[in-house]
């Protein structure tokens, strides 16, 4: 949890960074590509496991069936397009915040690290989609409690 938790208060201070020192530089804006390759390779992870499981339990290994539904290609080719557009969406809202919003970003990280801690232990997934599944249904409950958190803050501003 401490190597997570480590981990997205460096993306939390990355973000601070770049929303400070955007304006400077046009190289900046090539950031977001890099936060983009990270929302890439968990919506990859989740998409292909999802794809393998269910394969898995509709088809034989060995069938022509199995081989064409578990090719990656269009797989990888909607997560860049997805990790590309959330990442540029980040970067475009995290050029608006303001000190209110950078503190309620930061405190929905660290429920966001507690909701996927609290979940893989008390998951009961298999090995091979545990870690996928986990951090996808924890995005989900986060997202929710972050849109409830920021409605209740604009109603009250």
């Amino acid at each position: 949890m401490k190597k997570r938790l480590l981990l997205s208060f460096f993306g939390f201070v990355t973000l601070i960074f770049w929303q400070k020192l955007y304006p400077m530089s046009c190289l900046f804006l090539l950031f977001p590509l890099f936060i983009g390759s990270v929302i890439f390779q968990s919506t990859y992870e989740f998409a292909v496991a999802k794809k393998i499981c269910l394969a898995g339990c509709y088809f034989e290994k060995r069938s022509i069936l199995y081989h064409i539904f578990t090719k990656k290609a269009f797989t990888l080719i909607i997560s860049l397009f997805s990790g590309t557009i959330l990442a540029f969406s980040l970067f475009i809202g995290v050029i608006n915040f303001t000190l209110i919003d950078l503190t309620l970003f930061g405190v929905d990280l660290f429920i966001l690290i507690l909701l996927y801690e609290l979940l893989l232990k008390n998951s009961s997934l298999k090995k091979e989609v545990k870690y996928p599944i986990t951090k996808n249904i924890a995005s989900w409950i986060n997202a929710f409690i972050i849109t409830l958190l920021l409605f209740f803050i604009s109603l009250y501003q």
